[in-house]
């Protein structure tokens, strides 16, 4: 196959890890998080705060020839609704890739668990898209206000090495089929 030469220019936005994330918000990412999520490649600064943003970016990107520069870092502290459909929600860090794990935990901090957390881990259907939040049988809500829940989506390189991209929220509201959250640091758990 032939190799075509590529000079793109445009606004890349990109779902990084929350480490990465917070080395952007500290002036402090050296290099481009090639790991992280492509959201999209948008013309201009408006598209990609319109359409990339509210899809789970964090990090925009202007490309211009073979160089990135960091133009956007956003941290979600807007509330986010989830219609609850069939009992489900949707997994908000969910990968696609065959080597990824996805899995949604509620948690709580106890040092004397993995990373400083207690994890409660939530049923997944719909291949890992969606997550079980009331309990079909019984008809019982799983989750309640306040519960801290973790999105994890992390990645395996084909060496396994493990690539960790874990978002937190904490549950504001569930009523009338939706559930309210808001992201949260994990810190703040």
């Amino acid at each position: 196959m032939k190799e075509i030469k590529v000079n793109l220019t445009g606004y890349l936005v990109v779902k990084a890890d929350s480490r990465t994330l917070e080395r952007a918000q500290a002036g402090e990412l050296d290099e481009f998080p090639y790991e992280a999520q492509i959201i999209g490649l948008y013309q201009n600064l408006e598209q990609a705060l319109k359409l990339g943003f509210p899809k789970g970016g964090n990090l925009c990107f202007l490309l211009k020839g073979q160089t990135a520069e960091l133009v956007g870092v956003w941290t979600l502290k807007e509330k986010t609704i989830l219609p609850v459909e069939d009992g489900t929600i949707e997994h908000l860090n969910f990968n696609e890739h065959r080597r990824a794990k996805n899995w949604i935990a509620k948690v709580r901090k106890n040092q004397a668990k993995p990373n400083g957390l207690e994890r409660e881990f939530i049923t997944l259907v719909r291949g890992g898209q969606r997550a079980l939040v009331i309990d079909k049988a019984s008809g019982q809500l799983l989750i309640k206000e306040g519960d801290c829940l973790e999105f994890g989506g992390d990645y395996y390189t084909a060496s396994g090495n493990r690539k960790p991209s874990r978002r937190y929220y904490r549950v504001i509201r569930v009523e009338n089929g939706e559930v309210e959250l808001e992201e949260i640091s994990k810190e703040s758990i």
